[in-house]
């Protein structure tokens, strides 16, 4: 699922300017997707309530990009309820 946004939100998701982005389906830059995937694994097929991703997206923020990076802005999106 590509991340799809307006000129100003894309600069706060651009992977090219010190930036990370996560979804379920893929990671950018890879030096820190080579690192999640060796930690945390692939993120889990989509259900209904999706908490397995919810869970996925919660450690990878809390035990990798809180802990590993020097972020100065994070974006957390969790797809439920939307997704259910």
């Amino acid at each position: 699922m590509p991340v799809r946004a307006r000129r100003g939100q894309r600069s706060y998701m651009n992977h090219k300017l010190d930036g990370l982005i996560v979804i379920h389906s893929y990671i950018l830059p890879n030096p820190p997707a080579k690192a999640i995937e060796a930690q945390f694994g692939s993120a889990p097929a989509p259900a209904y309530p999706n908490t397995g991703r919810n869970h996925y997206a919660t450690d990878v923020l809390t035990r990798y990009i809180l802990s590993e990076m020097q972020s100065n802005l994070i974006y957390v999106w969790m797809s439920d309820p939307d997704h259910t």
